[in-house]
């Protein structure tokens, strides 16, 4: 479940990039590495309508929900055990942050934190 503050219902779509950063994963012992996305990101929020699509694919079962215009966190669910949690903000100044957990997928699970660029708004 999900717990809003209300806000405007403006739109808002950004093309973002250029996620850099780190990753620990089960699959190397939980040490540190560096990890990015080489596609682009659509981002949309209205309200609190939320969706984010990677190089045109969607997230696959993941339900996102807008914290704010430019605040936004996903959940996906598989089964009773497979997690996976996003959180999203864009910065004022054009920085993306991001950060992910997957638990439940073996060698997958890891918690993730990247930074990138908004390159455009769309």
């Amino acid at each position: 479940m999900f717990l809003f503050i209300s806000f405007g219902a403006t739109a808002e779509c950004w093309v973002v990039g250029d996620m850099r950063g780190i990753s620990y994963s089960e699959r190397n012992n939980f040490q540190p590495e560096e990890d990015g996305f080489s596609g682009t990101f659509i981002i949309k929020t209205s309200g609190e309508d939320a969706s984010i699509t990677y190089s045109g694919t969607d997230a696959g079962g993941m339900a996102y929900k807008a914290l704010s215009k430019n605040s936004i966190i996903g959940i996906g669910a598989n089964g009773e055990t497979q997690r996976v949690i996003d959180s999203w903000v864009i910065h004022p100044t054009g920085t993306v942050l991001m950060s992910k957990t997957i638990s439940g997928y073996g060698n997958m699970d890891s918690t993730k934190a990247f930074v990138g660029k908004v390159k455009r708004k769309c």
